[in-house]
């Protein structure tokens, strides 16, 4: 077994999993639930748990789970992810759409400078250093330094638009 794909695969030809394409004539999305399902049950499963997850505040385990009984882990608890409210959702989502919209403006402030370009997507390849985006782009380590200087300068131009777009929305006008 190569993949949790293959896995759904083999269920549907075994018969483990029925398929009444009358019901469901899309295979690909009858085998996406089928993945869906084993990867929950991955997920759920006594087996392969590492951690429990804390429970429901209204069960009964709740109080016993907050007073620190037997079943608690305080070393693992940093594993359960924290509920976030929906402002915090809305605000990391707000965020992700600024960032996306920032390094579409920095791609377009760059997109006539071959060797910034070849920088840049070593930068989002994970290339930290000078000396790693020489090596991983072919670049000499001088040029990857002028180009690193050139971004600043666009990173600016490009904080200015942002800026200038979100003063034009919060103003009830149209960004432009």
């Amino acid at each position: 077994m190569d993949s949790i794909v293959s896995k759904a695969i083999e269920k549907l030809y075994t018969g483990e999993r029925d398929w009444d394409p009358e019901k469901q004539p899309n295979l690909e999305r009858y085998l996406q639930r089928v993945i869906h399902s084993l990867l929950n049950h991955l997920a759920t499963s006594d087996e392969n748990v590492i951690v429990t997850a804390a429970p429901e505040p209204a069960s009964k385990d709740a109080p016993n789970w907050e007073t620190g009984s037997p079943k608690r882990d305080p070393a693992t608890d940093w594993l359960v992810h924290p509920a976030r409210s929906s402002e915090a959702l809305l605000a990391k989502k707000e965020q992700t759409a600024l960032e996306d919209r920032a390094l579409e403006l920095l791609l377009d402030e760059s997109s006539e400078d071959p060797v910034l370009l070849a920088v840049l997507e070593a930068m989002m390849d994970g290339y930290a250093t000078p000396a790693e985006i020489s090596a991983a782009k072919g670049i000499e380590v001088k040029q990857v330094y002028n180009a690193v200087k050139r971004l600043d300068r666009k990173l600016e131009a490009v904080r200015n638009q942002i800026a200038l777009e979100q003063s034009g929305s919060a103003d009830g006008k149209r960004p432009l």
